[in-house]
Parts: C-alpha cells; structure tokens; sequence
C-alpha cells in the first residue's frame, strides 16, 4: 500500500440538492431521500452502490423527525444497514433539514 492509499471512501456533505438547489421547503424525510440520491450517485461514479457503505454519519436540524427519516432510512438499505449515528444539529447549509456523511468500503 502506498502512502496516502486507503481501502476506504469518504463521502461528505451530501445535501438534499435538486439541479444544484438545496429542496430546504421539503419536509426532512424528503429531503433525506434526495441526499441519499446524491449519495448513490456519487458511489456509482465510482462503480460502488449502497452495500459498499457500511457507516452513515446523518445530521438533522429537528429531532421530533427522527422517526419519518428513520422510515427513509430503512427503505433505503432494505436489508444491510450501514452503522449510523445521528447528530443533532443548528443549522445546515442552504437551510437543509438534513445532510449525511458516509463511509464506504472499496472493493
């Protein structure tokens, strides 16, 4: 392995974009199925898809949501979820509701 190589992909800040806009008036279950999109996208630049992430870092701006976003969340991964932490936060940019993090192993 050379320096700097890893067996690891860093994916961060995926945002709920549409056409390069921040869907910041969709509500966060929403708005998380669009970060996702833009997440599966970027993977399968890169010739990876979903089961390639194996840990999700997700930052929501309204907790009481948790609930729906989790629903999306697991209608995403179906059977493999990633390990996932989910972190309060007071402001996201564009006013996003939502945006996450993800880490994904190389093949």
């Amino acid at each position: 392995m050379k320096t700097g190589d890893s067996d690891l992909r860093f994916i961060e800040g995926q945002l709920p974009e549409h056409n390069g806009q921040v869907e910041s008036d969709e509500p966060p279950a929403q708005q998380l199925e669009l970060a996702l999109q833009n997440l599966e996208a970027k993977l399968n630049q890169r010739g990876q898809g979903m089961d390639d992430v194996f840990q999700l870092t997700l930052y929501l701006t309204d907790m009481a949501a948790y609930e729906s976003v989790n629903e999306t969340y697991e209608r995403y991964f179906e059977d493999t979820y990633p390990a996932r932490t989910t972190v309060g936060a007071c402001e996201l940019l564009g006013g996003a509701a939502v945006t996450v993090d993800a880490v994904a192993a190389l093949e």
